[in-house]
C-alpha cells in the first residue's frame, strides 16, 4: 500500500473511531467496498442525518459552553473573528476540548486567528475529519453519512473530488 492510501486509511480510522486491520485494508479496493466495510463495522445503521449539521450543533454548543455566549447567536455564517476577537490561542485550545476532538487540526489557526473564516466552514471540516467527535455518542451512523465522510476524506487525502464508487483506488484512480 502506498503512502497516500495509508494516510487515507488512517484518516478513515480517525474520523470513524475504528481500527482497520491491514488484513482488511488489502481487500478494500473501491470506495463502495470502503463504505460497505465501515457500515458493517458501525452497524446497526440509523436514519439519514446531515453530518455537517451535526458537527455545527456540536461546535455551536461547545462555543456557547466555552465562551459563555448564547448558542442562538452562533450561526454557520458567524465569523470566528466575531467570536474570538483578540482572544489568545489558548482559547482556541479550550474550544478544542469543549468540542471533544483529541487532535484539533493545526491548520485552523494562523497568526491572525482561525484560518477557517466561519463556524460553518469549521463544522464542514469537522464533519469529515473528526466525524465521530462531532456527533452525539449514541447516534447511529447512516449509510449516507458514511458515504459523505468517505468522499470528503478522498478529496482531502487523495485529491479526488469526484469519487466513483466502483473505481479501484490503485488501478483506476492511480493511488499508490
Amino acid at each position: 500500500m502506498g503512502l497516500d492510501l495509508l494516510e487515507y486509511t488512517l484518516a478513515l480510522e480517525q474520523s470513524f473511531g475504528i481500527a482497520i486491520p491491514d488484513s482488511d485494508v488489502v481487500h478494500l479496493k473501491t470506495a463502495r467496498q470502503v463504505v460497505d466495510y465501515v457500515a458493517g463495522r458501525l452497524a446497526p445503521l440509523g436514519p439519514d442525518r446531515c453530518g455537517s449539521q451535526q458537527a455545527f450543533y456540536a461546535l455551536r454548543s461547545a462555543v456557547s459552553r466555552a465562551f459563555d455566549v448564547p448558542a442562538d447567536t452562533v450561526l454557520p455564517v458567524t465569523k470566528w473573528a466575531t467570536v474570538f476577537g483578540r482572544r489568545p490561542r489558548s482559547d482556541w485550545r479550550l474550544l478544542q476540548h469543549a468540542v471533544g476532538v483529541a487532535e484539533w487540526p493545526s491548520f485552523l489557526w494562523t497568526a491572525a486567528g482561525p484560518s477557517t473564516a466561519t463556524v460553518g466552514e469549521t463544522a464542514e471540516y469537522l464533519a469529515v475529519q473528526s466525524a465521530v467527535a462531532s456527533r452525539r455518542p449514541d447516534a447511529l451512523w447512516s449509510r449516507r453519512e458514511i458515504e459523505f465522510v468517505v468522499r470528503g476524506l478522498a478529496a482531502e487525502e487523495l485529491g479526488i473530488s469526484d469519487l466513483p464508487w466502483d473505481a479501484e483506488f490503485v488501478r483506476d484512480l492511480g493511488c499508490g
